[in-house]
């Protein structure tokens, strides 16, 4: 097959096309795709079709890790393995858009960086990693932080840019900079703070 038209249909991502490498012109305009990002279908057939090969193998990386080719794909999943295998994983700078599936499932895991990508929320999944004593969330686009992180008993320090905010019962102190957080984070609400500092947000009354 060299052409494929799918035009005005209610398509929110294409079907595992992969395969079809003779395939010249991919006709998908007038639909709610999601998948392949639309960064991609920007480019046309051929970039859409090795998008679609490289998903075909990616093993559930992110979209967003799958737009930027095999290597990327064959990288991040070299970190989420040395995350299994050390209990301390570091996924800074993978320009990730959400906290990949795979993270919540990975419960004996200590420690989490994900600083320097360009997360606006953080998923509620992160409360099911009961053994987090170390969360690094800094130089990300976060506009609130989810109420499970109040069940993270067991986290000890928890760095929000340049600066260490202590999270758990017995925290003393919270701080957030520099990121887009619009509300006061739930998770905080109970907890024994002595001092809160949200400088350089966009907080709303």
């Amino acid at each position: 097959m060299t052409e494929l038209a799918v035009s005005h249909n209610n398509l929110t991502q294409l079907p595992p096309l992969g395969y079809l490498t003779a395939l010249r012109n991919l006709i998908v305009a007038n639909n709610p795709i999601t998948k392949p990002p639309d960064t991609i279908i920007r480019k046309g057939t051929f970039a859409i079709v090795n998008y679609l090969r490289v998903q075909q193998d990616s093993g559930g990386a992110p979209p967003e890790v799958v737009a930027r080719g095999m290597q990327s794909v064959s990288y991040f999943h070299e970190l989420m393995e040395k995350g299994r295998h050390l209990a301390k994983l570091s996924l800074r700078a993978c320009m990730l858009l959400a906290l990949p599936d795979q993270v919540p499932d990975m419960h004996k895991i200590t420690e989490l960086d994900l600083e320097c990508n360009v997360m606006e929320t953080l998923e509620e999944g992160i409360g099911l990693l009961s053994e987090l004593r170390v969360l690094k969330i800094s130089y990300n686009q976060l506009r609130a932080l989810p109420a499970s992180m109040a069940m993270l008993s067991k986290l000890a320090l928890c760095r929000s840019v340049s600066v260490v905010l202590t999270v758990g019962r017995a925290a003393k102190v919270f701080e957030a900079k520099y990121n887009f957080l619009t509300l006061l984070p739930e998770c905080i609400v109970d907890l024994p703070l002595r001092t809160l500092c949200l400088d350089s947000n966009e907080l709303q009354v």
